[in-house]
C-alpha cells in the first residue's frame, strides 16, 4: 500500500496559516514602529528641555568626524540616529555635546555562509577642558585583559592597588594618566558603575556597549559632569602650557 500521509493540509488551511502568520508580523512591525516613534518623541523632548538640537534622521558623519575612537570605526553600515546637539553648561563651563544612537553591522564568512550582526549602542561626547589632551582608555579590567597582563601585555598600574585590579588604563602619556586620575578620581571611578571611558582629540567619550533607555540619559550626562569636576586644575593648566605633548 502506497505511503499516505498522516495530516494532509487543504488550501483553505494553508490559506488561513499564511494570513495568520502576516497577521502576526504585522502586528509586530506596528509595535515596533509605535517603539520607534515614542523613543523619537522622548528624544525630541528631552532635547528640548537641555536647549539642544535634535535630528533623528541617520547621519553616516558621526564615524568619519570621531574616527580617533575605535567604537565609530568597527563594522560597516555606520551611522547615528537621533542625535542631540549643541553647547551645555558642565563642570562649570560650556561644553560641547553629541549623544543619543549608533550602530553599525559586522560581515563574517562568505557565500552561503555569510552572516552579518548588527550592533545598537548610545553615546556620549563631550568636549574636554584640554584640546591637546592625549589618549586614555578607562574600561573595567576583563579576561582577555588578565590574560595579556599574565603574557606580559600589562596596562598602567596606579598606587590603588583596587583600582589597578579593576580597571585597564591605557594612555599615549602615563604621566598624564597618573595626574589626570588622582586619588579623588579614583574613588570617584570605583564608587560609581563606570562606563568605558576613552579621552582623545578635544573629546571624552562615554559608552557601555549597549543601547540606553531615553531616561537613562540624563544619568549619564550627570556622570559625564561628575568626571569633568574631577579633573585636576593642574592637569588642565598643564594641557594649556603643553606640558603632555610629545610623552610616552
Amino acid at each position: 500500500m502506497p505511503y499516505q500521509p498522516l495530516l494532509a493540509l487543504s488550501t483553505g488551511t494553508v490559506v488561513i496559516i499564511v494570513a495568520v502568520v502576516i497577521i502576526l508580523l504585522g502586528g509586530f512591525l506596528y509595535v515596533a514602529y509605535l517603539e520607534w516613534k515614542k523613543r523619537i518623541e522622548a528624544m525630541g523632548a528631552m532635547a528640548k528641555e537641555l536647549g539642544l538640537e535634535f535630528d533623528h534622521t541617520p547621519d553616516t558623519t558621526v564615524d568619519d568626524r570621531f574616527r580617533q575612537f575605535r567604537i565609530f570605526c568597527k563594522g560597516k553600515r555606520r551611522k547615528a540616529t537621533n542625535t542631540l546637539s549643541g553647547s551645555i553648561q558642565l563642570a562649570g563651563s560650556d561644553r560641547q555635546i553629541l549623544m543619543g544612537d549608533y550602530e553599525y553591522t559586522i560581515e563574517t564568512g562568505s557565500g552561503s555562509d555569510k552572516k552579518s550582526k548588527t550592533t545598537n549602542l548610545s553615546y556620549l561626547l563631550l568636549s574636554t577642558p584640554g584640546i591637546d589632551a592625549p589618549e586614555v582608555i578607562i574600561r573595567k579590567e576583563g579576561l582577555f585583559d588578565k590574560i595579556g597582563a599574565a603574557i606580559g601585555f600589562d596596562d598602567i598600574d596606579f598606587e590603588s592597588a583596587e583600582f589597578s585590579k579593576k580597571f585597564h588604563v591605557s594612555s599615549d602619556s602615563k604621566r598624564f594618566a597618573w595626574d589626570l586620575i588622582d586619588p579623588r578620581m579614583i574613588e570617584f571611578l570605583l564608587d560609581t558603575e563606570s562606563p568605558t571611558i576613552e579621552i582623545d582629540h578635544g573629546w571624552v567619550l562615554f559608552v557601555t556597549g549597549r543601547r540606553w533607555k531615553v531616561e537613562q540619559f540624563r544619568p549619564m550626562l550627570e556622570y559625564g559632569d561628575a568626571f569633568l569636576q574631577r579633573w585636576p586644575d593642574h592637569v588642565v593648566r598643564g594641557l594649556a602650557e603643553g606640558r603632555y605633548r610629545g610623552e610616552d
